[in-house]
């Protein structure tokens, strides 16, 4: 369901204002991050299959929002939630995603004109600190308790959101 999805999200790229789309990822993050800081909706202990349908829906999600934000990731840790699948699992699942629907992403980018110079001259200087991040993360990741690295991690994610609805509607 992604490559539907991400068509779906190419075109309303084309149709819905920035603001609005600030707002959706904003929502969107603002939601996972009290979810998981609460635990308001509780998610099985073990893990489970899910219909096909299920799948397919969190695929077109995931593949829309994506495109409209560059953020395939809440969606799809929903699903992995529903599905009670343990932290290896869930990276396993949604690296391949991300490449694969990153890939797709920029080809409808390039295919609408919103990739500019300026842009790809931000990307290439902002995988500088992603890389960084990343080796640090692999080279410490199992010295940290992973509980408290997960309540700071939706700490960060819960102030993303609300800059990102305060940016969308108040700035």
């Amino acid at each position: 369901g992604i490559l539907p999805g991400i068509i779906l999200g190419i075109y309303l790229v084309k149709v819905i204002s920035g603001d609005f789309l600030l707002g959706i990822l904003g929502g969107s993050l603002l939601l996972i991050s009290l979810w998981k800081l609460t635990n308001w909706l509780p998610m099985p202990s073990e893990e489970r299959e899910l219909p096909t349908i299920v799948t397919v829906i969190f695929g077109v999600v995931s593949g829309a929002i994506g495109a409209l934000t560059c953020a395939n990731g809440p969606p799809l840790i929903l699903y992995s939630s529903l599905r009670a699948w343990p932290a290896e699992k869930i990276k396993a699942f949604v690296q391949p995603i991300f490449i694969w629907a990153g890939f797709w992403q920029l080809l409808g980018y390039l295919y609408i004109g919103t990739v500019t110079v300026d842009l790809l001259k931000l990307a290439a200087l902002s995988s500088i600190p992603m890389l960084a991040s990343t080796l640090l993360g692999l080279r410490y990741a199992d010295d940290i308790n992973k509980k408290t690295f997960e309540r700071a991690f939706y700490v960060l994610v819960l102030f993303l959101g609300g800059t990102l609805i305060y940016k969308a509607f108040f700035d």
